[in-house]
């Protein structure tokens, strides 16, 4: 039932912040196996996402949506699974599809929309370039529901950071790590956030080491982690 999903989603979710890609897949496959759902689906195709694994997360996003069609988040996702792969046409038409179910839901409906889900629509806007109503819909509308809610600070906080609104960013930042400190997607785009910021000085530089360090010791594995890392040593002019 639905409870069995949100525990297998959780336990997922929790291995892979870690880094721990391959577990969490099993405990999705072991849960699919009583209950082939669109959301565990969804979530097969986040862990093949992190992965860099691009065909497999594809065939799980059109699996889920096989299963449900207005699947927000298995849209967003392909959208951002064809974008990057090179399809951008395919992408845009995906997030356009989340647009239309939001487009065509009754108020009624738009009631129900998880906070998630909202953060899901806004992440299609950005996409297709709409900040403005991203910012003013959809995650407005994920506030209500939750102001706390650690997706919809993650991708706030994202977001400012796009659009060099660094102080913004980091309140949002700032609040989902309050909540958990081993929120390591959250720490690394706070170490992002300090390299940008000249306003911030030098000690940015202590700031960015600082956070990066945290993310990696929940997740020595995570991508954008050793991303940002790199940025951080190019700036500092270590090359090698």
């Amino acid at each position: 039932g639905a409870g069995s999903v949100a525990a297998a989603r959780g336990l997922a979710s929790a291995l892979s912040a870690e880094g721990q890609h391959a577990e969490a897949l099993a405990a999705i496959q072991s849960a699919k196996d009583h209950a082939p759902s669109a959301p565990l689906l969804a979530a097969a195709g986040r862990i093949h996402l992190l992965r860099g694994a691009l065909g497999e997360a594809e065939s799980a996003f059109r699996a889920a949506l096989a299963i449900d069609k207005e699947s927000v988040e298995a849209l967003s996702r392909l959208g951002e699974t064809l974008s990057k792969k090179g399809k951008l046409e395919e992408a845009k038409a995906a997030w356009n599809d989340v647009v239309g179910i939001y487009e065509r839901m009754s108020s009624e409906a738009a009631e129900e929309v998880s906070p998630e889900d909202y953060v899901e629509m806004g992440l299609a806007l950005v996409s297709l370039n709409r900040f403005k109503e991203a910012n003013d819909v959809m995650l407005s509308s994920a506030r209500d529901k939750d102001a706390k809610n650690p997706a919809l600070l993650l991708e706030s906080g994202r977001i400012f950071l796009a659009k060099y609104d660094y102080p913004e960013s980091r309140k949002d930042l700032k609040d989902a790590i309050d909540q958990n400190r081993r929120f390591a997607d959250a720490l690394v785009v706070l170490a992002d956030n300090y390299l940008a910021d000249f306003q911030v000085g030098t000690k940015r530089y202590e700031l960015a080491a600082k956070y990066l360090d945290e993310a990696l010791k929940v997740n020595p594995g995570h991508a954008e982690a050793h991303l940002v890392r790199g940025s951080l040593e190019l700036t500092d002019g270590n090359l090698a």
